[in-house]
């Protein structure tokens, strides 16, 4: 009967991955070691082996008990599955005798009556062929119901049947490495060796590099500068001439909470604080900087004495302002109102016509995506527009374009900025369309590899074994920015290149348009971001208002800082039943403006300015 053979059903079990069948008549492999000299660590490979393969039988025989109970009306699948777990059976108990057998020596490998040499053992199997012992002790079971076994010794070769001759699969997995039991074995204590000195290594290493300090971005950590020159100068306050002045880092890793009030109290006395969520921002860049500096956090009951002094002490004493700044938005026709007035109404000469241009997009994209103004105004580059041309609509003659503007510098979740994509269109108003107004920007500069005018992306023909065409960029115009900083007086003014527009720029000229469209209040571009940011929270999910905006996704980020005062709801419609008036509830809730309102100061209130 063949090896492994129970009740004329063959069944594969594999005793170990790393054995592989040495081919007919091969002579044992050497050995990397003199197993003989090691015995001991012999038997205890092989004893975990067996126990090993004892446990993944126990699994398989769970497994097939469980697919007996489930096709048990299926007679064929259930004797199917009932062989096989009488096969394992057989099997855990052979290696249960033999476990004993070995644990019972007390040399290693216990080499039970053997067959002496590679004649007697052809005539006894004549029908076997060839195999090596892989450098340990090797068992076969040549049939369940005879329970003969035949245990041979490291020195000998045992014939055990080939997978193209015997009825069953070897016991040996021929896809497995080379090497004998003991090799690998070996070469894993060799492995664990290495491993204790490589990893001891890491443990020095880190405790060498100490905490991993916060990835925060180029802003915050300029912000962190600054307060930790104001740091250094209060430092210097403090500490008299004639004593030992002790160092700010050493003041700073004292972290203690009367210092720190003094200094946010001597804060306020030298600089112009009016509010007080001024200084609660900058106690909070102190605590940055004492974490870049300390690598540590600052002390629980500190931050605890802190935040409470803070509103119930610091405030009252420096009659800071605890307002909460209006959060109205600006909406789609207020949008309209300023690019008619931008482009019609506004008589005022820039210093370049470019600039022009770029706060109409930079209008159009921000109310559109309600994404951060830095990101786009400071950060966006030429490789982060893409246009797309398209094939007419059926029976129409006009190619369709799309633009893919991509933002990378999008606020830090976590260390990290997940970049945004978004899809536009081609405006049927022209005053707002962002396409328009991109390639007005991109001829200026002559970015565009093989175009010269738009009429020429008109005419382009989009192949027929593509959807569209993706029109390329200058490599030279790869890096540079969209938005572009203007240089000179007079006649002298001209485009920079490489410098990006600054956001203070731009927010100067939209609080200069919204002075000249008589806006009570002065306008910011934050404003455009609540006022889109309610119409997608309307529209989208809130995951995908979220992500659209940059905030992270279930966070109450939008509700806390975006939502505005006002509730727009006709709430006389909701509780008494009245009619509907939402067109007058929305009304009221935009920004106040009146277009007589004055938009320069006048000589007397300049002289009153200049008095007080």
């Amino acid at each position: 009967m063949s090896t492994f053979e129970v009740k004329g059903k063959p069944r594969r079990f594999w005793l170990r991955r790393t054995l592989k069948p040495a081919a007919p008549n091969s002579k044992p492999s050497p050995s990397r070691e003199n197993v003989s000299s090691q015995p001991s660590v012999s038997a205890d490979s092989f004893i975990t082996i067996i126990r090993a393969t004892k446990t993944q039988l126990g699994l398989l025989a769970a497994t097939n008990k469980s697919f007996a109970s489930q096709y048990s009306k299926n007679s064929q699948l259930s004797l199917v599955f009932t062989s096989s777990l009488g096969a394992i059976q057989v099997l855990a108990e052979q290696l249960d005798q033999l476990l004993v057998l070995i644990e019972s020596t007390s040399t290693g490998w216990a080499a039970v009556p053997a067959i002496t040499n590679d004649n007697e053992l052809a005539r006894e199997h004549p029908q076997e062929q060839a195999c090596t012992a892989p450098e340990s002790f090797i068992f076969s079971a040549t049939g369940a119901s005879s329970g003969s076994r035949t245990y041979v010794s490291k020195q000998y070769e045992k014939d055990i049947p080939s997978e193209s001759d015997s009825d069953s699969d070897s016991v040996f997995d021929d896809e497995s490495d080379n090497g004998s039991d003991i090799d690998t074995y070996t070469g894993r204590a060799d492995n664990q060796n290495s491993g204790y000195e490589y990893y001891n290594q890491l443990i020095s290493k880190y405790e060498e590099e100490g905490p991993t300090m916060a990835n925060r971005g180029e802003r915050t950590d300029k912000m962190i500068a600054a307060e930790a020159a104001k740091w250094q100068q209060f430092c210097e306050v403090i500490q008299s001439d004639k004593e030992v002045k002790r160092s700010p880092y050493e003041l700073l890793k004292r972290c203690h909470a009367p210092t720190f009030k003094s200094y946010l109290n001597w804060r306020c006395n030298n600089s112009r604080i009016k509010k007080e969520s001024s200084i609660i921002t900058y106690w909070k860049v102190l605590s940055m900087f004492y974490c870049n500096q300390t690598k540590n956090w600052v002390d629980g009951g500190v931050l605890f004495d802190i935040n409470n002094w803070i509103p119930i002490g610091l405030t009252p004493l420096k009659n800071l302002d605890t307002s909460v700044k209006d959060k109205s938005g600006l909406y789609v026709a207020d949008l309209d109102l300023m690019l008619h007035h931008h482009w019609v109404l506004d008589q005022e000469v820039l210093a370049h016509g470019r600039l022009r241009v770029q706060i109409a997009l930079a209008l159009i994209l921000a109310g559109a995506t309600s994404t951060r103004p830095s990101a786009l105004i400071e950060n966006l580059r030429y490789r982060d527009v893409e246009f797309h041309v398209f094939r007419p609509h059926p029976g129409g003659k006009r190619a369709r374009i799309g633009m893919v503007v991509r933002l990378t510098k999008v606020k830090r979740t976590a260390g990290e900025s997940r970049p945004t994509k978004y899809g536009f269109h081609e405006e049927g108003t022209l005053l707002r369309d962002p396409i328009l107004y991109m390639q007005s920007l991109a001829f200026a500069d002559h970015a565009f590899a093989v175009l010269d005018s738009s009429q020429d992306i008109y005419d382009l023909i989009i192949p027929q074994d593509t959807d569209r065409i993706v029109l390329p960029w200058k490599p030279e115009w790869f890096d540079r920015f969209v938005f572009r900083e203007i240089r000179g007086r007079g006649c002298n003014t001209y485009v920079d290149v490489d410098k990006a527009l600054q956001y203070g720029k731009a927010r100067n000229c939209l609080i200069r348009l919204g002075r000249k469209l008589g806006y009570q209040k002065q306008l910011e571009w934050y404003d455009l971001r609540r006022g889109s940011g309610k119409k997608l929270h309307e529209a989208l999910t809130k995951e995908e208002a979220d992500r659209s905006m940059g905030h992270t996704g279930g966070s109450s980020t939008y509700s806390r800082f975006y939502t505005t005062d006002y509730r727009e709801a006709d709430f006389q419609e909701i509780v008494f039943g009245s009619e509907p008036q939402r067109d007058i509830i929305q009304l009221m809730g935009r920004l106040l403006r009146h277009g007589a309102a004055p938009r320069r100061l006048s000589e007397d209130d300049k002289k009153a300015i200049n008095q007080d």
